[in-house]
């Protein structure tokens, strides 16, 4: 019978290690003649001894089957003795080696269908652990098994999913046994994941988007938080374009949030903190995600128990302006790359197109994210003509709320009137649709009208304001001129809208005056009920380029008493009623806001996306004479 060779060891044993102590050993004992020592040692050579040691991968295979096995027994010793390894923290005194993980994550990997609920224990502790700062072997490991588990237990994809977008923020390392991998690096395997698990898992790409709603930063979370968790959700996109509506929509969504929360707070500050907040932020346009982070620990230790809870809010509004700064910055420079695309041309425009009708026009006070639209709807006569049309079509769309119909024509005036390049003939075209709309409401509720009601008609009043806003900024562009002076809409000599100098010259398109006599003059007397800002702007321009006199009306409309309409009261017990509240205000909480939503962007960073597209405020000529001469004539 042959004899049996004598099995492989299971341990390893360094070559270097003495298996007793040299004092333990005779030396007097004769050493065998028949053998000759075919190594010496010398004194000087390092003898390492091993206190633990590494287990052979055979082993490992061996322990994690039969701790799977005996877990559905209820037998959870070695389960749970795996399932602590990949929870050991810094401080723990039996760190695994990186060998020894290595070797674990890689005997998993052939049971990862049997990780189902049972095995939660495990598997959250595997997609806790501090996997994204170790070597680039055991990462690609670590990703092939959480491929493997969400492909085959699709119950875990949703954590899968959140734990690799919670990483876009939060990196973590708990284990101090390896050198942490660089920010860069860790996003880099972060994405490489979720981009596996998006090639191979088709519902994916729906957890996906659910995810990156939940785990998006709160409004009191850092500036810091908040751009890198955007830039990484726009890097997505890259490699699951699918998502590109979805991550624009949701980040979109937030900032709009965010921007109305700062003008609400504004508001309730007191006036001298809150005028000139916004504008005294400190501009940098070259701040990098480290820059970001110290700014932040900057702003928590300045914070100073003596300040009052004015200044305290003031400091919190600052912060979320810079939050919003940041954020817009990088959308400009996102929305810039895809316009910039021909093929992605046209899908950019209706994302924007989108979210304007369904996030931003519905909400009231939003003082920034629609200069998105603002700037790149101006970039072609096309996208400049198909927004114009789309705020058209939702100003006078009567299936609309009537508000979401006034904030249309808010929106459609604003960027008529500040566009830079918003062509003259679309300007016209704009003010003579608008002029002939007001035409046709007047003949409707002038039969019956009483005297301005604010309630009653609303949209009249609210398109007369568009109208007038839009002469105030663009009246140059209402001259007559002639064909082959088409690029000039000034006549001869006029170079800006001080020169007016000689005031017979200004002819008017056909229509203009008449448009404005009509709108004007009537009893539904809109003047009263437009925002005096706008209206006395109107009142100065139209004077002095000769096209109507309005300061009678206007002296007139200061004994005219507005009167609030109770129609919508109508089925209930509330009467109208005056009360001293009401006499005293005499009507002018019901005058229109001088809301126009392309008012100057004053977002530090971010502004240089419009240096190019805004068309400033002019003002007039000083004429103190005219203005003397009128008040005197008024006091007589």
């Amino acid at each position: 019978m042959a004899q049996s060779l004598p099995a492989k060891p299971l341990i390893r044993r360094s070559t270097l290690v003495r298996k007793r102590d040299e004092s333990d050993m005779d030396d007097t004992t004769p050493s065998s003649p028949s053998k000759r020592a075919r190594v010496a040692f010398s004194d000087e050579v390092e003898i390492n001894y091993v206190e633990e040691w590494e287990k052979a991968p055979e082993l490992i295979r061996e322990e994690v089957r039969r701790a799977i096995n005996r877990h559905i027994r209820n037998d959870d010793e070695e389960y749970d003795r795996i399932r602590n390894m990949f929870s050991q923290e810094d401080n723990s005194e039996e760190v695994p080696s990186p060998t020894t993980m290595r070797n674990y994550v890689a005997a998993l990997l052939p049971h990862a269908s049997s990780l189902s609920r049972s095995c939660s224990g495990l598997v959250r502790a595997i997609l806790a652990s501090d996997w994204a700062h170790r070597g680039d072997d055991y990462v690609s490991l670590f990703t092939r098994l959480i491929l493997n588990i969400v492909s085959s237990q699709g119950t875990w994809l949703s954590a899968a999913v959140g734990m690799l977008v919670e990483m876009f923020t939060n990196p973590g390392r708990k284990v101090n046994v390896y050198r942490p991998a660089s920010q860069s690096k860790v996003q880099l395997r972060v994405h490489f994941a979720l981009k596996s698990i998006l090639q191979h898992v088709p519902t994916a790409s729906q957890v996906l988007a659910g995810t990156l709603g939940s785990h998006f930063p709160y409004p009191s979370d850092s500036k810091r938080t908040h751009i890198q968790y955007v830039r990484s959700a726009l890097r997505i996109v890259d490699y699951a374009p699918e998502l590109r509506s979805d991550i624009l929509e949701l980040v979109t969504e937030r900032m709009v949030k965010i921007d109305v929360e700062i003008q609400v707070d504004l508001e309730e500050l007191a006036v001298e903190i809150g005028d000139g907040l916004v504008q005294n932020l400190t501009e940098d346009r070259g701040e990098e995600d480290e820059e970001l982070d110290s700014q932040d620990s900057d702003e928590d230790s300045d914070l100073e128990e003596d300040l009052d809870a004015e200044l305290l809010r003031a400091k919190e509004i600052n912060a979320s302006v810079q939050k919003l700064d940041l954020v817009m910055d990088v959308l400009f420079d996102y929305y810039s790359q895809i316009f910039a695309d021909p093929s992605l041309n046209a899908t950019a425009a209706a994302t924007l197109l989108s979210h304007f009708s369904t996030l931003i026009l519905p909400t009231y006070q939003s003082r920034h994210i629609q200069f998105l639209q603002f700037h790149f709807f101006q970039t072609s006569e096309v996208l400049v003509d198909r927004f114009v049309g789309t705020c058209l079509h939702l100003t006078f769309d009567t299936t609309r709320p009537t508000i979401v119909r006034q904030s249309s024509a808010a929106y459609l005036a604003s960027f008529v009137a500040r566009g830079r390049h918003v062509p003259a003939q679309i300007t016209r075209s704009v003010f003579a649709y608008i002029g002939n709309r007001l035409t046709e409401l007047r003949a409707q509720y002038e039969p019956t009208c009483r005297g301005p009601d604010p309630e009653r008609y609303s949209t009249f009043y609210a398109l007369t304001q568009a109208l007038l806003y839009i002469f105030c900024f663009r009246w140059k562009d209402l001259l007559a001129t002639n064909e082959d002076n088409r690029e000039s809409l000034s006549p001869p000599g006029l170079a800006s809208a001080t020169d007016l100098d000689d005031l017979d010259t200004f002819t008017f398109v056909p229509g203009v005056k008449d448009i404005l006599n009509s709108v004007i003059f009537n009893r539904l007397n809109p003047l009263r009920i437009c925002a005096p800002g706008i209206v006395e702007v109107f009142a100065e321009l139209t004077e002095k380029v000769g096209i109507i006199y309005i300061y009678t009306l206007l002296e007139a409309n200061k004994r005219v008493r507005l009167v609030y309409s109770m129609a919508k009261y109508a089925n209930s017990d509330m009467k109208s009623r005056e009360t001293a509240l009401t006499a005293k205000r005499d009507g002018e909480g019901y005058r229109l806001d001088a809301y126009f939503p392309f008012d100057p962007y004053q977002l530090p960073r971010s502004k240089r996306w419009l240096a190019d597209d805004y068309r400033e405020w002019e003002k007039l000529g000083d004429d103190d004479s005219d203005a003397d001469s009128r008040d005197d004539s008024d006091d007589e």
